[in-house]
């Protein structure tokens, strides 16, 4: 036992360290490179992303790169694999709407916007 004042050392209580993220790497069907190359791109970039998101980040991987390989071939595959990606990224909640507050993606409904006619009656 310490004589005296304590310390202000005696204070601080050593916390586990924070574990980190774990690798969210693909399951199942091997990815294809392209494929491989945006999976990790997204698993980098999006952090609320778990392990149980991985099937649905693999589905998202293939879509984009299927779109963007039948862009030029001018069919409607590519409308379809668009959307397919589109679909499952904003259910990974990977968009750019989905990663902002709503006040700052332009839904304000507080104050109406200036009519034509108020802007006009400024300007003369």
């Amino acid at each position: 036992m310490q004589r005296g004042r304590k310390g202000a050392t005696s204070n601080f209580v050593s916390l586990a360290a924070t574990t980190p993220r774990t690798v969210l790497s693909p399951v199942g069907l091997p990815l294809t490179k392209e494929e491989r190359v945006f999976f990790d791109y997204v698993a980098r970039t999006h952090h609320h992303l778990k392990p149980a998101d991985v099937p649905m980040m693999m589905l998202l991987a293939a879509s984009v790169v299927r779109a963007m390989k039948s862009r030029r071939q001018g069919n409607e595959t590519f409308e379809k694999e668009v959307r397919a990606a589109l679909a499952v990224a904003r259910s990974l909640r990977v968009t750019v709407q989905a990663t902002c507050e709503p006040k700052t993606a332009g839904r304000r409904r507080d104050e109406a916007p200036r009519s034509y006619y108020d802007i006009m009656k400024e300007e003369s």
